[in-house]
Order: C-alpha cells, then structure tokens, then sequence
C-alpha cells in the first residue's frame, strides 16, 4: 500500500488551487514553496518572514501563537494580492505531525471571483438593455440602434461562449485524467494482499460512490499468528475523503508501531492526534486483532469507533452481530472505546463492512437496515467460498435497490477460519 509522494500531492492541490506552506514559532516559513512563489508573483524562499508575505496576518500574532500551540485555526477570506491581480483566502491550522509548528493553506478564488463579477456585468447589461426596449416607443431610432448593439453583443457572446466550451472540454479532459490518477493513489491506499497463511482466508470486495471513495482497509501482519485489521468510513466523497485518508494511514501507521497491541488505546491515540484536524469531517472505524490459538480457533480482539457492528457466521450457528462502544474519530475525547474479544472456529466467517451495505436504498426510500434486513443478508451469504458469499451480498444489494443508485461507497472485508492439521 502506497500513500501518494509530495510530488502527486502538490500537483493535485495546484490543480485545484490550493497551495499551502508550513510555518514556526518564530513566524518564518518552511520548506519549498515555487508554486506559491508564482500564485502571488513574488519570490518566496525558505526562511522568508510569515508577516512580510502575508501582511493580512499583522495584529494577529497572538492569534498565531495560539494555533501554532495547538489551540483553534483562523480563517481570512477573499484577500488582494499585492500584484493586484489574484484573489485568495488563507486558512491557518495547528500541525499535528510537529510542535510549535502550523500549517498555513492558500485557497486561489480568483477564478470564482472574477466569474461573479462578469455574472453581475452581464446582468446590469441585460436590465439595461430591458430598460431600454421598455420605452421603444420614445424613439424608435434609438430602439434600432440599441437592438443592433444588443445583436452585435449576442454575436459577440456567442464566439465567447463557443471559446468557453473548447476550454471547459480541455479542462475536463484535464480533470478526468487527474481523477483516474488519483482513483489509482487511492486504490493503492485500500487494496491489500491476502496473507498466505493455510489457517486463514481472505476476500474484500470495494465499490466507490465516485472515482475517488471514503472508505479505507488494510490488514497488517504482527508477531507470531496474529494479523491487525482495520476498516473505516471519511465522510463525504471524491477527492476531498481520499486526502483525509491519506492523512488517516499516516496516522495508523505512527500509531500502530507503539499501540498496534491493544485496539482500544491505539484508536484513542489516533483521535488524539485526529481532533481538530478533520475541517469539520468525522471518522468511523473498527480496528481488531485476529490471532490463531492452540485449539484451531482463532480470536478477534477489536474496538469500534462509531462503526457498524463485525458480523459472525457461524458455520454451523446462527448470524452474531459484534456490539462495542465508542464514538466517531475526531468527535470528541475520550472516546469511550471498549475493547471486545469474539472467538472464532473453524468454517466460521468474519465480516467487516461500511454503512453503504446496511443503507443500500431501494426507489420507495426503504433501506437494508441495521438489524432484520442485514441479517437476512448474511444468511443469503453462505455458501462454498468467501468469494461466492461476497457474489451473493452484491446480488442481494442489487436486487433490493431494484436499480435505484447507491447513494455511498460499499466495502466489505472477510475472513474465514480454515481447519490446519
């Protein structure tokens, strides 16, 4: 699983016009910034004074000490630019990853600016012109006149409108191979290898709402016949949820080298380091450790963040539904996690899965649910193999909806307990 370079990274931001810079307790910039360099058509190096590129911020020093300590953000928008010439909003944050150290993010508005003011020009120009056909029988000469200027403009209107759909083509053509490159990031960010081991198989299945989905898995391997899993949900969808998870896996991964041990603390580690930082996003997740014991039974230790319960199988027994405490990633701390234990044998089936499974929706609004309709589902799911049971939950989805679209990303990700000599 790879997360996307600094490379990647800045030219998705550039292509979307956002820009950010990182700066320190002593209000001096750091690390490269060519792209903002040539937003604001200046030479902006490294070690550059913070007040000096961006005089806005004079006045707000406390402010800024505040959130480099960690403590709020601050938010200006619609900023001139010294050149005269962009107009951008700045968003100042607390950087998670070091101490006294914030995260400054530029927001290019110029476009959408520019765009109002010639909706606003067309719009006087048309009142005029209304104005104008009003009183036509005042002067029928100057009628003509204002009728001809009226279809000079139209003519002119329309060569820019047909200039405007050419550039709107290339942009898209733009954005769609963007959108494949970050669908490939961000599929490199859920997809997994099954681990090669005779006791233990695996399938997932991922669907996302858009090019670039919300949802997250992994499996990691940990010392001795124990495998860590994870699965989760970013609200909202596209690009946007795909550098939240990004962000998401980087955290995981600093976490998990100390607490990977014990699910509960590792999740309050994580929203420790989430809280404030999600720009008003939340995080669900189940996080769980899945170890072979001495009798051919495995165990699954996890704790849930606000997530949908696991669901067991059982081979020869009923469908379980894996009830734990704990809300959302980023909401609130602590969290309340509690650490759950279920145990698994042979020919039994674990299932993890995001809300899109469960709020599969059909064209009457009614959902699959979260109690009776899942586990019909999960009962329909049996069958020889794993990758015929997820055959069989995607029929079940398909047929429910009855064509109705599906209104959120769908990931399941199962396990079974083989019998091993």
């Amino acid at each position: 699983m790879m997360l996307p370079g600094p490379e990647t990274l800045i030219r998705l931001c550039d292509r979307y016009g956002v820009y950010f810079v990182y700066f320190n307790d002593s209000l001096t910039l750091e690390g490269r910034a060519e792209n903002l360099s040539k937003l604001l058509d200046r030479d902006i190096s490294e070690g550059a004074r913070l007040l000096e590129v961006f005089p806005e911020l004079v006045g707000r020093e406390n402010v800024l000490d505040d959130i480099i300590d960690g403590r709020g953000e601050l938010s200006i928008f619609n900023i001139i630019a010294a050149n005269g010439a962009v107009y951008y909003n700045l968003l100042v944050i607390p950087d998670p990853s070091r101490q006294r150290s914030a995260l400054l993010i530029i927001h290019d508005v110029t476009a959408e600016l520019k765009a109002r003011q010639l909706l606003q020009q067309s719009r006087n120009e048309v009142s005029l012109l209304s104005e104008t056909l009003r009183h036509r029988d005042d002067n029928l000469k100057a009628l003509n006149e204002t009728t001809l200027l009226y279809i000079n403009k139209l003519h002119a209107t329309e060569e820019s409108l047909k200039k405007s759909r050419e550039e709107l083509r290339q942009s898209n053509e733009r954005m769609s191979r963007e959108l494949l490159m970050a669908e490939k990031v961000q599929r490199q960010l859920v997809e997994f290898d099954p681990p090669d081991v005779p006791w233990l198989r695996t399938e997932y299945t991922y669907r996302p709402l858009e090019e670039v989905g919300g949802d997250f898995m992994g499996l990691m391997k940990r010392p001795g016949e124990e495998f860590a899993v994870f699965i989760g949900d970013v609200t909202g969808h596209g690009v946007a949820a795909a550098l939240f998870i990004a962000l998401l896996k980087s955290t995981f991964r600093q976490v998990f080298m100390k607490h990977g041990g014990t699910p509960d603390v590792m999740l309050e580690k994580i929203n420790s380091m989430l809280l404030n930082n999600l720009n008003g996003n939340f995080v669900t997740c189940v996080y769980g450790l899945l170890s072979k014991k001495d009798d051919g039974s495995a165990d699954f230790v996890f704790a849930s963040g606000g997530h949908t319960e696991p669901v067991i199988v059982r081979a020869n027994g009923p469908v379980e539904f894996l009830q734990s405490r704990g809300t959302m990633l980023g909401y609130m701390s602590p969290m309340g996690s509690s650490l759950e234990t279920a145990n698994l044998r042979p020919g039994d089936r674990l299932f993890l899965y995001t809300d899109g499974l469960p709020e599969t929706e059909n064209p009457r609004g009614k959902i699959i649910g979260f109690e009776e309709g899942l586990e019909e589902l999960f009962e329909f799911s049996r069958s020889d193999t794993l990758k015929e049971a997820h055959g069989r939950i995607i029929e079940y989805c398909d047929r429910f909806r009855e064509g109705e679209p599906l209104h959120d990303d769908l990931t399941i990700l199962s396990f079974e307990i083989v019998n091993t000599p």
